[in-house]
């Protein structure tokens, strides 16, 4: 190959990219969080769309990744919800369990679940309240999803089992869900507080250990 033939070659070939850019191709060729950053985004576009507003492209853009990576990594939209509803329940678990920990007695976890329903219910925007009706309605139309709500309801009467009887657990554990719904939803004035129908849930059962001041 002449001199001219080889300045006519170079002259073809594509500008190689510029350090910064050719950088950032080879980050999102490499992108081992892309899954759980999807599955984020599940969760952060049914908060603020719902179930029926929810799209592979909403939830693609959400995690800022491309459109087509999504199926590489979830086979439809079935899969997607179930993965999501199955992290909020796992990050609901574990918020409960955290919450619940500094408390030494059942007295001590009254004060927590009261604050825990009040945050639910109040908080802006009402992401926890929004994202557990949206998967409660859903496993209503979609029986196959719950085994993923058992865990839930199951998990939540668990922990609260190690400040209760079983029975004042349970009870307990539907008290929080339609509290928070309803406070959240239904605010009225000259509504009764939150902190009586949950002081009148705890007296009317002895507490687990009943008669000591801590919980093993």
């Amino acid at each position: 190959m002449d001199a001219q033939d080889h300045s006519a070659r170079k002259e073809v070939l594509p500008p190689s990219p510029a350090p910064g850019v050719a950088s950032a191709l080879r980050i999102r060729r490499f992108d081992p969080d892309r899954r759980n950053r999807i599955v984020d985004a599940v969760l952060a576009v049914i908060a603020d769309n719902g179930v029926a507003g929810t799209s592979f492209r909403k939830i693609a853009t959400q995690a800022d990744v491309p459109l087509g990576s999504m199926t590489y990594h979830f086979s439809g939209m079935q899969e997607l919800l179930e993965t999501g509803f199955e992290r909020f329940v796992s990050q609901s678990l574990a918020r409960l369990e955290d919450r619940l920990k500094p408390a030494r007695d059942h007295r001590d976890a009254r004060g927590i679940i009261l604050a825990i329903v009040h945050e639910d219910a109040t908080a802006d925007p009402p992401r926890y309240l929004a994202l557990s009706r949206e998967f409660q309605a859903l496993v209503i139309r979609d029986p196959a999803l719950r085994n993923i709500a058992n865990k839930w309801v199951e998990g939540s009467a668990g922990i609260l089992k190690r400040y209760f009887d079983p029975i004042t657990a349970e009870i307990l554990e539907i008290l929080m869900d339609g509290l928070t719904l309803r406070r959240g939803v239904a605010r009225m004035e000259g509504e009764p507080l939150a902190a009586d129908a949950v002081a009148r849930v705890i007296a009317g059962f002895w507490p687990l250990g009943a008669g000591k001041d801590t919980v093993s």
